[in-house]
């Protein structure tokens, strides 16, 4: 890359696309202008200039003689310029080939601060800037830190001579560089200079420890250590080679002296006998062999049992045996005592307010009501434990994942740091049953480490040793200055790891230094892909904005990831992205209020003024990302040596620096659409004090997708019967935030594709403020999977980017999941965009996976994770089974994150599960009965209830006399049942705001596939049902071509991300008592599923709000009554009930 010469103010460097056209936005004048790196193209510039109100773009590039030319909407100029300067001002009167001429250019903004005061070392206030690398500005920066440096520690000669280097052998040594050489000769010279008195303390520094050694050596003493020579090479020169090894030998006698003497003094202390264990904390070398599960004791359980259908219920005692693999019931010591072993347990089918259902093989389901939510958890945890430990499947679907974080403090650990590892201490802790369960995958990051790194490994390894009796291996390790990653793995996942990466941004003084900055490693597990970043942000209170920026630059500089991916950070390369480390956001309140509501353990309204929470609800870093709720006290800045007291002040030189309590340390992950990973425990030690810091651990249940071939396909032909897959984009809207005036063009990727495939380009037209593009079928390509098997289809995902086709930049990137695309007719999606962490717009659309209905089959494979889902429970007859009919798959959104379930033949039907209230599909016959007019269809407008009343909750069915129960049912849906499917519209699927989901909000999955319908005769279609609620009419749109979309109408919003059956209503299992009540809260719970708000929903429900109808009349205050904090959920969220009461009118 051609060095921009120094001065030149419209030189930007590395700033974001979005960010330059704020800076064009304000200034509000044609021709005005700025030159930024490109992001495209390594080595290229962007021109970019503003003209009535719309932002152009130019590349430049770079010929093979370093000659500069001006890409254009026409292609490459031929005209060549030597510089960027002579470019700029020949360009600054010409008006053929930019849009107009360059008339001013833009500054920097001088608001961002590029410095970074250390509070936990003596500051060093940067002055000036070297994001240029100029050696004239890089001595001056030097020259000011110096200045500001202690010297009172060191003798004035050194200081002369440090001066020396700074003003003469910086400059001779970066020049040295910048020709191609490795060394530092006169950084070299100088630490001759400092070194010349180091060889007499070696010496007498070496005696003494050589003394201390025989003090505690059991062989004869008397025998010296002999003299070393001096620290010079054959010619009589100072040899740097030979000093560092004379200060390794220091460390390794040092090292080997504490040893021996706990060594020796350990047999003084211990009994007799004792002594040969000892040998277990050196684990042993070589190959470890997998060490059996650790003992887990029987748990026992106070619960209530409820019966479905029934008001009555009963105590009962239940009891987990993990080691015997079995769950015993009593209800009193004289019942007999029921027994099932783990293979009888099919499902755990969680419900709020701490119940369970459990789905047991050839027995009526049970309904546990717990104590509270933690004991619930710990009964799923058991038994799904209890189920993998007995397993005899060799694959691996599932693996726990530990991430911690600790910032050190330059300090060395402590000699017990195993309750970290534990995840025992304040917030969500591991339960004690699970205390020595050892995760499969730990990952350990920390920052200001004062710990090499081979030593940090192997005490780490000893640690885990310790725990487990498991030699964990190293995957990984990625350092840089005081921060490190470590990524271990137990033994026998070792071969299921591949494609290890590792990298790291500096983000210190003019991301020049690595005091600050972050660490990445990235690997696959079997076809899952991992990506941790432990990062360690600018600190202060003050620096918000800063520390925002050094995590769009650690987005934009770490290279992790498939070079071919280009345009996609590593945010939506990797199934699973984890940052963690010292964020440095803090408290925006006074510190006696701080320590006030730390002390009343009121964090939650503490988190209301976190500068990370606050900035993301805005938008601007961490978008889409998860967090466990916090029930911790903040992490900084506590007094050394305790945990019951911060200090907050810091006396320095310009006087008091306040640094208030606050959660710096934290871990945050974002997961593709549709992946399986729930969060386990989020906390922080008690007992850790050698830092200001107390380490963080969360843990995870993550799903893992397994290099899966079909059976059906092992000879490579496409799929079982050879039959034809193919994925069809039918239309898509990208809304994007720019002011650019450009075209745009979409870019496709995947790994079941042969390589990326794009759309043709379409004209951006003006939407508001924002720039619109839209593609029809013709516009967008076919793909053709490599492999057509639907079990492998559906754990795969596509990456769209929405580029400019005059930079060929990013504008936007998200990733769409094919798991509820599969359908014979188009599914509606709609997802954010963002880029290098920003969020630019939305992208929507129509799109399907179809083929032929013959290649789909029941599927081969269970996922252990399916155990558990969120939802209702309804019981099955013994004798009732629904006849088989063919499966319509059901409109769904593929980036709510909602794990589905289709609902075949054997399936239990749940209150989570469109047949428990309808049917979806229709019958090969026509439906009979009465049909009803339109005003007949039309639903009268609900009564209005004071909000939050308890009144009405319990509203029953109404029994007709002279009607069996089946009919009344099929009366009730009657009015729904004939309606016409073509006049179906339901209201977009809104997007989502995060893009996995905990495993407590996901929806029960069963384990087959379903089949395409069969086509049904032209006019002879039999409508979808729709609860209580007719379908909306809305009116299909033309097309380009002026004809009528060929988008198919879809089924009802209701009924979306289930496969339900084409049974007759009689069919339906009946509903218990509270049907209604059910009924019409877990629509509104569906309908927070695919906003992913689902967590508001009980607190909705409390307020009165438990209907979508009452929805209509909601206000922001009412949202932020009921919990919901962020500006941004509350807008989307209030959006979307627009959209649905428009659609519904």
């Amino acid at each position: 890359m051609r060095p921009v010469p120094p001065g030149q103010v419209w030189y930007h460097g590395n700033i974001s696309r979005l960010k330059a056209e704020e800076l064009l936005g304000r200034a509000k004048k044609d021709g005005c202008f700025l030159v930024r790196d490109s992001e495209s193209v390594k080595g290229a510039f962007a021109l970019c200039v503003l003209y009535h109100g719309a932002v152009h773009q130019y590349r430049i590039l770079q010929d093979a003689d370093e000659l500069l030319a001006l890409q254009t909407i026409r292609g490459v100029q031929e005209q060549r310029f030597s510089s960027l300067q002579d470019l700029v001002s020949q360009n600054s009167s010409r008006t053929d080939v930019l849009v107009c001429p360059l008339k001013e250019a833009v500054q920097q903004d001088q608001s961002e601060e590029d410095s970074d005061d250390d509070e936990d070392e003596d500051s060093l206030t940067p002055v000036g800037d070297f994001s240029k690398s100029r050696t004239d500005t890089v001595s001056q920066v030097f020259q000011m830190r110096l200045e500001q440096l202690r010297l009172s520690r060191v003798d004035n000669g050194f200081i002369g001579q440090l001066r020396q280097y700074v003003q003469q052998g910086l400059q001779q040594d970066m020049d040295g560089l910048r020709t191609g050489g490795s060394s530092l000769p006169q950084l070299h010279r100088l630490v001759e200079l400092s070194a010349q008195e180091l060889h007499g303390h070696f010496e007498s520094f070496l005696a003494k420890m050589d003394t201390m050694r025989q003090l505690f050596d059991q062989t004869t003493p008397g025998k010296h250590r002999k003299a070393s020579d001096p620290v010079k090479d054959d010619q009589g020169q100072f040899d740097l080679q030979e000093l560092l090894e004379r200060l390794a030998t220091c460390k390794t006698v040092i090292t080997s002296l504490e040893r021996k003497a706990s060594r020796v003094l350990q047999e003084f202390v211990q009994p007799e006998g004792e002594s040969e264990n000892r040998t277990k904390e050196n684990f042993p070398k070589g190959e470890v062999a997998k060490s059996p599960p650790p003992s887990i004791p029987p748990k026992t359980f106070e619960v209530r049992q409820e019966s479905l259908g029934a008001m009555k219920s009963s105590r009962l005692m239940v009891k987990v045996d993990v080691m015997n693999g079995k769950l015993y019931c009593l209800r009193s010591p004289k019942s007999p005592e029921e027994v099932f072993t783990h293979k009888k347990i099919l499902q755990l089918v969680k419900s709020p307010k701490a119940r369970l259902g459990v789905k047991i093989e050839d027995q009526k389901g049970k309904y546990f009501v717990f104590e509270d939510v933690r004991s619930r958890e710990l009964f799923c945890q058991l038994i799904q434990h209890m189920k993998n430990i007995h397993s005899k499947d060799k694959e691996v679907d599932q693996i726990s994942v530990f991430v911690g974080t600790w910032n050190m403090g330059d300090a060395p650990a402590p000699s017990n740091i195993s309750s970290w590892f534990k995840c025992q201490g304040q917030g969500k802790t591991r339960d004690e049953t699970f205390a020595l369960v050892p995760f499969d995958v730990y990952v350990i990051g920390t920052q200001e480490s004062a710990v090499g790194e081979k030593d940090w490994v192997q005490r780490l390894q000893l640690v885990l040793w310790g725990l487990a009796e498991i030699k964990y291996q190293p995957v990984a390790v990625s350092t840089l200055w005081g921060l490190r990653l470590v990524v271990l793995v137990k033994p026998e996942h070792q071969h299921r790891i591949s494609h290890v990466q590792t990298s790291s941004v500096k983000t210190g003084i003019a991301n020049a230094l690595g005091n600050k900055g972050a660490v990445g490693i990235a690997f696959l597990f079997w076809g899952t892909a991992f990506c941790f970043i432990n990062c360690h942000l600018t600190s202060g209170n003050e620096k918000c904005t800063r520390r925002n920026q050094n995590y769009h630059d650690i987005l934009r500089g770490l290279n992790l990831g498939h070079l071919k991916l280009g345009g996609f950070d590593v945010t939506t390369q990797f199934h699973h992205v984890f940052f963690l480390g010292d964020l440095n956001y803090r408290l925006d309140l006074p510190v006696q209020e701080i320590l006030k509501k730390v002390n009343e353990r009121d964090y939650e309204s503490l988190l209301t003024h976190d500068q990370l929470k606050v900035e993301q609800d805005k938008g601007r870093i961490f978008v889409r990302f998860n967090e466990e709720n916090i029930t911790f006290p903040p992490t900084y800045r506590y007094e050394r040596g305790n945990r019951k007291e911060y200090t907050w002040q810091k006396f320095k030189k310009t006087g008091i620096r306040i640094n208030v309590p606050s959660w710096c340390d934290r871990v945050m992950w974002r997961s593709f659409p549709d992946t399986y990973i729930t969060s386990l425990s989020y906390g922080c030690t008690e007992d850790i004090v050698t830092s200001d810091h107390s380490p963080v651990f969360a843990s995870f249940d993550v799903g893992i997708t397994t290099q899966y071939v079909s059976k059906k396909d092992l000879g490579g032909t496409g799929g079982a019967d050879n039959k034809k897959v193919e994925i069809v984009f039918k239309h898509m809207d990208a809304k994007i935030k720019t002011s650019s005036k450009t075209s745009f063009y979409l870019e496709i990727h995947s790994t079941c594709l042969e390589g990326p495939s794009q759309s043709t380009t379409v004209e951006g037209l003006k939407d508001g403020g924002n720039i619109k593009a839209s593609w029809s079928s013709n516009h967008l390509p076919l793909l053709s999977p490599l492999i057509s098997d639907w079990e492998y289809l559906e754990e795969q995902h596509l990456l769209l980017s929405v580029k400019s086709a005059d930079s060929d930049e990013s504008y936007g990137e998200c990733v769409l999941s094919l798991k509820n695309m599969i359908a014979s007719m188009p599914q509606q999606f709609d997802s954010f965009i963002t880029h290098l962490g920003e969020c630019t717009g939305t992208l929507s659309g129509w799109m399907h996976v179809k083929g032929d209905e013959r290649i789909r089959s029941q599927r081969e494979m269970s996922r252990s994770y399916e155990l558990i889902s969120f939802g209702e429970m309804v019981e099955d007859t013994s004798d009732h089974v629904l006849p088989h009919r063919h499966l319509q798959p059901t409109l769904s959104n593929p980036l709510d994150g909602t794990v589905h379930k289709p609902v075949t033949s054997t399936s239990s039907l749940t209150a989570t599960n469109e047949m428990y209230f309808l049917t979806s599909g229709v019958d090969d016959k026509q439906q009979e009965g009465p049909q009803l007019t339109d005003s007949q269809r039309k639903k009268p407008k609900p009564t209005p209830r004071r909000r939050g009343s308890s009144l009405e909750r319990d509203v029953r069915t109404r029994e007709s006399p002279g009607l069996t129960v089946d009919e009344q049912k099929q009366r009730s849906h009657s009015s729904d049942r004939l309606a016409d499917p073509m006049e179906v519209r339901p209201p977009k699927p809104p997007p989502r705001l995060s893009s996995s989901r905990l495993a407590s909000e996901r929806r029960p999955r069963d384990r087959k596939f379903v089949a395409e319908p069969k086509k049904l005769n032209s006019g002879a279609a039999s409508p979808p049902v729709v609860p209580n609620k007719p379908p909306p009419v809305v009116r299909v749109t033309k097309g380009d071509d002026g004809a009528n979309s060929d988008i198919p109408p879809p089924l009802p919003l209701k009924s979306r991300g289930n496969r339900t059956s084409m049974a007759s209503l009689s069919d339906i299992p009946l509903s218990p008592p509270h049907w209604s009540t059910q009924h019409h809260e877990q629509q509104l719970a569906d309908w927070l599923s695919q906003l992913g708000l689902i967590v508001y929903h009980d607190k909705l429900v409390r307020a009165g709000w438990d209907r979508l109808e009452f929805l209509d009349d909601i206000t922001e205050q009412d949202l932020i009554d009921i919990g919901m904090t962020m500006k941004e959920q509350r807008e989307h969220f209030l959006s979307q009930v627009k959209k649905r009461k428009e659609t519904s009118i």
